[in-house]
């Protein structure tokens, strides 16, 4: 049995954030999710081995209304180096991001051509991957929240999360530890659940 701990709130709660984000809390209707420390034991302070009870993996496949499925990895024992890839799949095309080419958009419309997407005010560190996607990512909303406390308004983080959002958010991160742990799919349309 895998734990509350590793890579599935250190790391899957930043994706299962970015899909309520993205989509709007569209309602949940499955999770299915596996985790695995990868490395079964390690020492522990004292040089006594010990088992290792924290995932170093994290998958899962999230359904959402209105046919959205998504569908993240994650592996935080990875010996090649740092990767953060992205793709939305859409009738009107494809969007991409990773680490090396950035931001790209393939549309249906234009098949064969690819766009690249250049958003304004990106720090050259993230451009050249000297600073962590999600340290990196808190300078743009650090200021925001300077700006709404100083003006006593929300105005400049209205896209922040919400309590509301917190719930929607560690209701996935909840059934992706109860169906790795139970070996199957947790459906959010039975009544007999706790998620809903």
């Amino acid at each position: 049995m895998v734990k509350n701990l590793g890579g599935r709130l250190a790391m899957a709660s930043h994706f299962t954030d970015l899909i309520e984000y993205w989509f709007d809390s569209k309602e949940i209707i499955s999770v299915a999710a596996s985790m695995n420390p990868i490395t079964k034991e390690r020492l522990d302070l004292n040089g006594k081995l010990r088992k290792v009870s924290a995932s170093t993996t994290c998958n899962a496949l999230i359904r959402l209304e209105d046919e959205l499925t998504v569908q993240y990895s994650i592996n935080a024992g990875s010996y090649v180096g740092s990767r953060f890839d992205i793709t939305v799949f859409g009738d009107k095309g494809e969007l991409t991001f990773t680490l090396e080419d950035k931001l790209k958009l393939y549309l249906q419309s234009s098949i064969g051509q690819v766009q690249q997407i250049e958003p304004d005010g990106v720090f050259q560190d993230e451009v050249e991957n000297k600073v962590s996607i999600f340290s990196g990512s808190f300078r743009y909303l650090a200021p925001k929240i300077i700006k709404s406390i100083k003006m006593d308004n929300n105005n400049e983080i209205s896209i922040a999360a919400t309590p509301k959002d917190s719930i929607y958010c560690m209701k996935i991160l909840q059934a992706i530890k109860d169906s790795a742990n139970k070996g199957s799919s947790i459906d959010f349309k039975e009544e007999t659940n706790s998620y809903n």
